[in-house]
């Protein structure tokens, strides 16, 4: 699965996963994201196993469905350098393999990850059930895009 995220997005999506994801993380999987990637969404996953942050971006996918790490510091990383006008992609390559794209004025740099295996991952959604809620996030601070908070 591809998924492409414009650097507004990418920028906004990233200051929100930095107050989830801290230095203080002694559990190596919960200093990655989870992206789930859907029919017709794809989600990004932060914990810290007290709170979890989900962000829902619409037709951001293509290919078909999975499920893959990717750690936040590369995440972090890509937003510092991209402009909020260029492009940013994410493609799995394998269960522990991921490949980061960034466009510079319209040429690609791609490099590819070593990253955990999804099952390490918490299984976040089902830790408290009934206590997700979702609210819209304003069109001010982003078109298109749902966040849950736990």
């Amino acid at each position: 699965m591809k998924i492409t995220i414009n650097g507004k997005e990418l920028k906004e999506i990233v200051k929100g996963l930095s107050k989830i994801i801290t230095s203080r993380i002694v559990i190596p999987a919960l200093e990655n994201v989870r992206i789930r990637g859907f029919r017709d969404f794809v989600t990004i996953e932060a914990t810290d196993l007290e709170q979890t942050l989900v962000y829902k971006l619409q037709d951001a996918g293509t290919g078909k469905p999975e499920v893959f790490l990717v750690p936040f510091a590369e995440l972090n990383n890509a937003a510092k350098g991209i402009g909020i006008n260029s492009r940013f992609e994410l493609e799995n390559e394998g269960p522990e393999s991921v490949r980061i794209t960034t466009y510079i004025q319209e040429q690609p740099v791609s490099r590819t990850l070593e990253v955990l295996n999804a099952e390490g991952f918490p299984d976040t959604l089902t830790l408290a059930p009934g206590r997700l809620s979702a609210r819209r996030i304003p069109e001010s601070i982003s078109s298109g895009t749902d966040l849950l908070l736990g």
